[in-house]
């Protein structure tokens, strides 16, 4: 069975065993994943008020472009990391059953994917409260996040191999999203880089961000978003199909 079509056949297993992720990390627990929305709707209100001074922005636009961005930067750093290592996490039920790498990415992407949904709560009550409000453009939202669980799942595949041959490739790729972090525009703005545009027009995750911010903001795309995001996502498909098929013969022996 090709990964692709194990996917979709196999859905129940990613969907229940996504479902149980979120209710085993969060078991006793009297908000459950609305602690990690807490603490974002927290961090959002604590740097809104500092880093709009620093930047000399109003507090209410400014709080707003924080929150999409941490929102989606939440996602797509967990997704990465996690994906990065979901071989190694997972190597006990790989062991007790085949277990093709599209589902193990599946319940990745699912479980962060509910996350953000619970974040989403936080951002849109960010958009209200600071005078703003949603938009018929705020349906743009539901491919970017189709397009962002394509993503979530092609890193998945790419890196969850290589990272369990190499064990020390884990740690590499929390040191890069560390350094992506501070290098794209959540904290600061896209104006703000001055000639250093390649840190907005040509930087993969300021385009993967913009799928969530620009709806939930209403505002316009980054400069050369549909080209930055197509060959992103081009790339990390034929990374993925690549990982895949050069370590499939290879991969049990490495658990």
């Amino acid at each position: 069975m090709s990964p692709f079509l194990a996917f979709f056949r196999m859905w129940r297993v990613w969907f229940i065993q996504g479902n149980q992720d979120i209710r085993l990390r969060y078991k006793r627990s009297i908000l459950g994943p609305f602690w990690i929305s807490a603490s974002l709707a927290s961090l959002i209100i604590g740097l809104a008020f500092l880093y709009s001074e620093i930047f000399q922005q109003d507090v209410r636009s400014y709080a707003v472009f924080l929150a999409g961005g941490l929102i989606a930067w939440n996602f797509i750093n967990a997704t990465i990391a996690e994906g990065a290592t979901m071989v190694i996490d997972y190597a006990s039920d790989m062991r007790g059953a085949r277990m093709p790498l599209s589902v193990l990415a599946g319940r990745v992407a699912y479980r962060n994917m509910t996350i953000l949904g619970h974040n989403m709560v936080v951002g849109i009550a960010t958009v209200y409260l600071c005078g703003f409000t949603l938009t018929p453009r705020f349906f743009l939202i539901i491919p970017g996040l189709i397009v962002l669980w394509v993503f979530a799942m092609a890193a998945g595949i790419a890196l969850a191999p290589i990272c369990a041959r190499y064990r020390d490739l884990p740690e590499i790729v929390r040191n890069f999203l560390q350094l992506m972090f501070f290098l794209t525009p959540i904290f600061w703005l896209p104006s703000q880089a001055g000639r250093r545009t390649l840190f907005v027009e040509g930087n993969p995750f300021n385009a993967l961000i913009d799928l969530v911010r620009a709806p939930l903001i209403n505002s316009d795309y980054s400069n050369g978003f549909v080209t930055t995001l197509s060959i992103t996502m081009a790339v990390t498909i034929a990374l993925a199909i690549f990982s895949y098929l050069s370590t499939r013969r290879k991969l049990y022996n490495w658990l």
